[in-house]
């Protein structure tokens, strides 16, 4: 078998093993959770605060879901309503 070969089996068994394991955890980025995203900061920029991109991304990520976020960042989303859980925590 060349190196080829060899190396299209295993990045076929690689994103089989993705697509079985984290299918369902990996969430999707849809346009609702677009326009609530942009929501979102538009509404902390009018009150003073700041919310990056990618963590507005993630709080309506999962409030489409009706879901929490477990981070390690609390900080980052403490001044939204979505449930945070630090599993690293004590």
């Amino acid at each position: 078998m060349n190196n080829g070969s060899q190396k299209n089996r295993r990045q076929d068994a690689f994103e089989c093993i993705l697509r079985e394991e984290f299918s369902v955890r990996v969430l999707n980025f849809n346009k609702p959770a677009t326009e609530e995203a942009a929501l979102l900061i538009v509404d902390k920029r009018k009150r003073g605060k700041i919310i990056e991109v990618r963590n507005a991304m993630i709080c309506e990520i999962a409030r489409a879901r009706r879901v929490g976020v477990a981070t390690r960042n609390v900080k980052h989303f403490e001044t939204t309503d979505i449930p945070i859980i630090n599993p690293w925590s004590k």
